[in-house]
């Protein structure tokens, strides 16, 4: 049985300020408690793409892209996969309502 490749998984900067802005956001509207679920649940599963993070679908409208996309609780997790190093590079975390033309090109 072929053994499960597994990758490094590397957060930007900018991952960490969209964090705090979500924590932010969602604790004035909603309180810390569901804040923080939502940061959990947002971290859990950038920790899965250590596995299998081809699962997610490509980013559809632009050629050639590597940019790869899961939203989790409404918020958009964007990340490419580099082969040649293994490495999961988690670019941004968004709003899923967010203009595609905001997102950071590839």
């Amino acid at each position: 049985m072929p053994r499960l490749r597994v990758y490094q998984v590397e957060l930007r900067e900018t991952v960490r300020s969209d964090l705090d802005a979500v924590l932010r956001f969602i604790a004035d509207q909603s309180g810390e408690v569901r804040a923080r679920m939502v940061i959990e649940a947002i971290m859990h599963e950038i920790g899965t793409l250590c596995t299998l993070p081809r699962r997610h679908s490509l980013v559809g409208g632009r050629p050639g892209s590597r940019l790869r996309s899961v939203v989790v609780k409404s918020y958009r997790i964007l990340y490419e996969i580099h082969e040649t190093s293994d490495v999961v590079d988690v670019l941004r975390v968004v709003h899923a309502a967010r203009d595609p033309s905001s997102w950071p090109a590839d």
